[in-house]
């Protein structure tokens, strides 16, 4: 006749060194024991991570047994070491013999799990969550997070000049705000060492008044610039029809001045000097013709 001995849920679950500071990479083991039962079962480990929705299961962890005389079953021992990240912060680990796994309350848990880590890259939020702003918004609101442990602190920076202590910071338009670069850093320190990461968000703040100014001389300037355009064409077109009618006027005042000559002439008539000149080179003729014909002979 064999003896049933029905498990029991475990009686510890200890970190091996629970004095030890844990940070990201460092190796941390964990210690279950318990009453297996008879015939002898295994120790199932479990870890539940923040982030997860249900634990993770570890079968492959080995038991190391001893008989208690008392009951005629079994202590299991079980040992499980893991690698710490950033993820293992606040996880859970659990244990059970693997009979009871799908009772929850035969599980033995242990504190979460306290794991330092340095800070990561802080990510920025804009509310509102727009690519420039316009001087009428009243605030705009930035919201600076990181993950760490210990927690971060935070500082927001402007033209390399520290305007604010903590994770938000309001830009108001009484603050006589402009546009640039905002920088926020976040730190945290442990072991003696301090680690610093940083983001940027640039904001972009149209002024409304300059803008409407400068839309205001930009349209003067053309309307001048067509004005000046039309003037122009209008001089050039002129001066073409001037040059065009310039031959036919020379011609006509020419006319006007042989006319005006012709009547304010004083003396005797133009016909009659005409005639006298004609006399004049008809004996000259005469003249040339007899000298020419006494030559001959």
């Amino acid at each position: 006749m064999i003896l049933l001995v029905s498990p029991e849920k475990p009686d510890n679950l200890y970190m091996k060194d629970p004095s030890a500071l844990l940070t990201e990479t460092d190796n941390a083991t964990f210690i279950c024991e318990g009453n297996v039962g008879k015939p002898k079962g295994k120790l199932i480990w479990r870890i539940k991570r923040r982030e997860d929705n249900v634990p993770e299961v570890n079968t492959n962890m080995q038991t190391n047994y001893t008989k208690k005389k008392e009951s005629c079953s079994y202590l299991g021992i079980s040992s499980f070491t893991i690698t710490l990240t950033d993820k293992d912060n606040q996880a859970v680990l659990s244990c059970a013999q693997e009979s009871l796994v799908n009772n929850n309350a035969m599980f033995k848990f242990s504190q979460p799990i306290n794991v330092l880590f340095r800070v990561r890259t802080p990510s920025i939020m804009k509310y509102p969550n727009i690519s420039t702003y316009s001087e009428e918004i009243e605030i705009i609101i930035l919201t600076c997070t990181s993950q760490g442990n210990p927690q971060p602190t935070y500082n927001w920076y402007f033209n390399e000049t520290l305007i604010q202590v903590g994770s938000v910071l309001d830009i108001r338009n009484d603050r006589g705000r402009e546009g640039g670069l905002f920088i926020c850093t976040a730190s945290n320190s442990y072991s003696g060492t301090t680690f610093v990461a940083s983001n940027s968000v640039d904001i972009q703040i149209i002024m409304t008044s300059i803008i409407g100014a400068i839309c205001g001389i930009l349209a003067v300037i053309i309307v001048i610039f067509v004005i000046w355009n039309v003037y122009t064409h209008k001089c050039c077109r002129k001066s073409k029809n001037n040059n065009s009618t310039e031959p036919n006027n020379q011609e006509m005042n020419v006319y006007n001045i042989i006319e005006e000559t012709e009547y304010e002439r004083t003396g005797q008539p133009y016909t009659h000097l005409y005639n006298e000149i004609s006399k004049t080179e008809k004996c000259t003729g005469k003249q040339s013709q007899s000298t020419e014909g006494q030559q001959e002979q």
